[in-house]
């Protein structure tokens, strides 16, 4: 468990490396404009849609993960080293989408070998998911912290990637520390016609499927509202409410750090009021949290809005990888990660970055608004249509979470 844990803490401090002040970085240092930043979203969504299912999919045919991870996050930090060395819009755009191709599926791929771990031994639970994640939760802070300290000290924003840097090579080194996964059993095999059929189209078949089609359709419509907020949030922290550069991740950081508490209470509150109550109460968090940006842009705004975080990973970024999980079986378990990130987050990031960036240029405020829209339409989709049958975990959800 140790071992999970520092897992999720070392990779998913990358993200609070570039989380906060990449943007910034690409607008200061490299000359991007809102457009700029919006077409580097959907680049790297294009990416995101072609990576994640080709490598679950080897994981799932047997390749070791943790070499996959190792050799995913070494690529992605020598393209952070790329884009620190290169100037001009086009390189660093070219550099950030070879980082994406390498990065995006190792969240995937870190989930997926969760749950195949869970599965294959005892010592592991899916249902207590929600334990290891919020680690990564943990390791997102930490970076942000530091770069504040770092960034008094020498507001040079390179350092936003150096950072990002040291975190990929650590991620890659202990992934090789991980556990091997425990062969598989073939209690799960139904017939040879199954087991002829690839990992991703037994889960592109899950996943379209009657438990799976409107969660589909409501997580598109949340990802896009999420990614708007997370990828002109901090620009709308520099330009519109005027926030110096080394404060933007400590105002983040005040959403993140109650959003552990949040993550640590998911399984008792899933327990108690269901997976769907709570994805509905976080969709709803963002659809005011989105309104109160757009209407009453200030310091204050920023911050009291990150009260309603935690809520809102809970519902976005944490249940639907659980929920995923009930739909998988072994054969696929790590390719439906895969497909899910392809279909919904790389799908739902294009449209988003395209449109999102032209709308930012225009008016951050507006664009706020919008995602408080399409979340609200998210809503209702879930409040009429998403019915999850096993509402509180598969089948080792008796080990309570």
């Amino acid at each position: 468990m140790r071992r999970l844990q520092t897992q999720f803490f070392v990779s998913y401090a990358i993200f609070g490396c570039i989380g906060p002040l990449l943007p910034v970085y690409l607008t200061e240092v490299k000359g991007f404009t809102e457009t700029d930043l919006g077409y580097n979203q959907a680049m790297t969504s294009i990416a995101t849609m072609l990576s994640p299912i080709l490598i679950t999919l080897l994981a799932d045919m047997k390749v070791d993960p943790r070499r996959i991870l190792g050799a995913s996050f070494l690529v992605s930090a020598f393209a952070f080293y790329l884009i620190s060395i290169t100037t001009g819009v086009i390189p660093a755009l070219i550099f950030y989408t070879l980082h994406s191709l390498a990065f995006m599926p190792t969240v995937a791929l870190q989930d997926g070998y969760y749950f195949s771990l869970a599965k294959r031994s005892d010592d592991v639970s899916a249902s207590r998911y929600h334990r290891i994640r919020v680690w990564g939760t943990i390791g997102f802070m930490v970076p942000s912290i530091a770069l504040y300290f770092l960034l008094e000290r020498d507001p040079n924003l390179t350092m936003v990637l150096w950072c990002a840097i040291t975190c990929g090579v650590l991620s890659a080194l202990h992934a090789q520390r991980l556990p091997k996964l425990p062969a598989a059993s073939d209690a799960e095999g139904s017939g040879l016609e199954v087991k002829r059929r690839l990992p991703s189209a037994e889960a592109f078949a899950a996943l379209f499927s009657s438990k799976g089609r409107y969660f589909l359709v409501c997580m598109c419509l949340a990802y896009a509202a999420s990614t708007a907020y997370h990828t002109f949030f901090p620009v709308y922290l520099r330009s519109l409410v005027g926030v110096k550069a080394s404060a933007i991740g400590l105002i983040i950081n005040v959403g993140v750090f109650l959003e552990i508490f949040y993550i640590l209470a998911l399984g008792r509150l899933r327990k108690r009021f269901g997976m769907r109550a709570i994805m509905i109460a976080g969709l709803s968090a963002m659809v005011l949290r989105l309104a109160l940006l757009a209407a009453f842009p200030s310091v204050f705004t920023a911050v009291a809005t990150q009260l309603l975080h935690g809520l809102e990973i809970c519902a976005v970024f944490v249940l639907p990888v659980m929920y995923l999980n009930q739909l998988a079986a072994d054969r696929f378990r790590n390719s439906i990660q895969g497909v899910y990130t392809m279909v919904v987050i790389g799908g739902s990031r294009i449209v988003s970055g395209v449109v999102g960036g032209r709308i930012a240029e225009v008016d951050l405020r507006l664009l706020f608004a919008c995602g408080a829209g399409l979340a609200a339409v998210a809503v209702v989709l879930l409040v009429f249509f998403f019915r999850p049958e096993d509402d509180y975990g598969d089948a080792q959800a008796e080990r309570t979470a």
